[in-house]
């Protein structure tokens, strides 16, 4: 997305003076959309990697408690 966003800006200044009027707002409403995309983009990153690490502990939790069972499974069998 940063690459882009530096296209749109390479395209500004391209065409900075020409294509006529319609050429700029056409252009910076593009970066705007850009940038727009670029923020949403980084939220739903932040997102995935707080769902990672929700998922990471509880990976660590279920293994914790079958560790658990497993030990009392043996303590049982040797109580038998």
């Amino acid at each position: 997305l940063r690459r882009a966003s530096d296209f749109v800006s390479m395209l500004e200044r391209v065409f900075e003076g020409t294509g006529g009027p319609d050429m700029n707002p056409q252009i910076r409403k593009l970066g705007v959309e850009l940038d727009n995309k670029t923020l949403e983009a980084s939220g739903l990153a932040g997102e995935a990697q707080k769902l990672k690490a929700s998922l990471r502990q509880q990976d660590e939790m279920i293994e914790e408690k079958q560790s658990r069972i497993r030990a009392l499974e043996a303590r049982n069998a040797v109580l038998e």
